[in-house]
């Protein structure tokens, strides 16, 4: 199977640079008109859905966050610093630290002075990008770390960001490397004490366009410069970015229904898609669009999700996991695709036709998030009523 899908996938680079460069001799896409009269135009309705859940990764979180929505809640987002030699500068006495400030953007301009942002740090290492699930931080508080107080609110009017601050230097002792020992780890934490409806996003360090608005530290200092016996002061400054961040979202409504049909990030909700639909042998596909429809009430609009086709039957009755148990297709036969209007359509035409050929099995399909939604957004789809079902829309040609 891990071969077939190996071959698979180069082929399908291929075909991908075959399309862009204007091959036309695609069996997938190829021209069909002449076919007409054989054409079948056809809809199916034989679609079922279940819902899983997977423990939400914080790392795969686009932006931090703050606030609370849909009965999830963000009080505490986490940061590390990277490591550099700026932390032997203190120490060091060809240079003067005059002050020293740890800050976090935001593109929303609805922060104001006066709400409760405070930072606090931590000489230990707690948690681990790549690795932060949120079933692991059940019990984290910070309630031994060292306060360092609510942060300065300053608005940037030319380019609509807002910035928290928070003035570093009367904690150099803590933050920079004693002498003759650099394993000290600089964890940071922003809480936010606030129990109304609503959150603000953040920039993390994979968010931010072109780094500029990265979580770090500032260091402004002087560097002693002796030049022929003259001693003077050069005044400079340098920015030093966090290595990891993360938001910890904590759901205050742990139930897991396998009927509910919602997709989010923030609960880990994903959808399997399972359908039978019969193919007559060699027939060429000229559409093959799958679409659901929202329900009305509980919808995001622009919601982005990515459909994969499975590569494997797992035997468990359970709907919830830590990892996602299925394994997938990825490029070239899976789609990404938005809500709008309260419909997403994907198009998996060169999905079927792979089925059609034999050269993929059908284990149904799975529906997950794109991390560029916000965490808090739910989206769910009908598949009950008889006028909102899923369906798949077919135009093939049969031989």
């Amino acid at each position: 199977m891990i071969k077939n899908l190996i071959v698979l996938k180069i082929f399908g680079l291929i075909l991908f640079f075959m399309t862009v460069f204007g091959c036309t001799e695609n069996i997938v896409t190829g021209d069909l008109d002449h076919l007409s009269s054989n054409i079948v135009d056809t809809v199916s309705y034989n679609i079922a859905g279940q819902s899983y859940y997977v423990s939400p990764k914080f790392g795969d979180i686009d932006g931090l966050y703050f606030g609370r929505k849909n009965n999830l809640s963000a009080e505490i987002s986490l940061f590390r610093m990277s490591s550099s030699n700026v932390w032997k500068m203190y120490h060091d006495s060809t240079f003067i630290i005059d002050s020293i400030f740890f800050d976090i953007q935001s593109p929303d301009t609805n922060i104001y002075e006066g709400m409760n942002f405070n930072l606090y740090f931590s000489p230990d290492s707690y948690f681990s990008e790549s690795k932060s699930y949120s079933d692991d931080f059940d019990n984290f508080n910070i309630d031994n770390w060292q306060e360092i107080g609510p942060g300065k609110i300053e608005k940037n009017n030319n380019s609509d960001k807002t910035m928290i601050s928070w003035n570093l230097s009367e904690f150099i002792n803590y933050i920079f490397d004693k002498p003759g020992d650099s394993t000290l780890v600089r964890s940071f934490a922003v809480k936010y004490n606030h129990n109304a409806s609503g959150f603000f996003k953040f920039y993390s360090r994979e968010s931010s366009a072109g780094g500029t608005q990265d979580p770090k530290i500032t260091l402004f200092y002087k560097e002693l410069l002796n030049l022929n016996n003259i001693i003077s002061y050069d005044t400079a400054n340098t920015n030093i970015y966090v290595s990891e961040d993360i938001t910890i979202i904590k759901n205050d409504n742990n139930i897991k229904d396998s009927l509910n049909y919602n997709i989010s990030l923030g609960f880990g909700e994903r959808l399997k898609i399972s359908f039978d639909y019969s193919f007559p042998t060699g027939s060429l596909l000229k559409k093959a669009d799958l679409v659901l429809i929202t329900d009305k009430d509980t919808v995001s609009e622009g919601f982005s999700i990515l459909m994969d086709p499975i590569v494997n039957y797992i035997d468990s009755n359970s709907v919830d996991f830590v990892d996602d148990p299925y394994s997938t297709i990825g490029f070239p036969l899976s789609a990404i695709s938005s809500v709008e209007n309260f419909e997403i359509r994907f198009d998996m035409k060169n999905y079927f036709q792979y089925l059609i050929l034999n050269d993929v099995e059908n284990y149904g399909l799975k529906m997950v998030p794109t991390t560029s939604n916000s965490p808090f957004d739910i989206t769910r789809f009908s598949f009950n009523d008889d006028n909102t079902k899923p369906r798949l829309e077919l135009v093939y040609v049969v031989p």
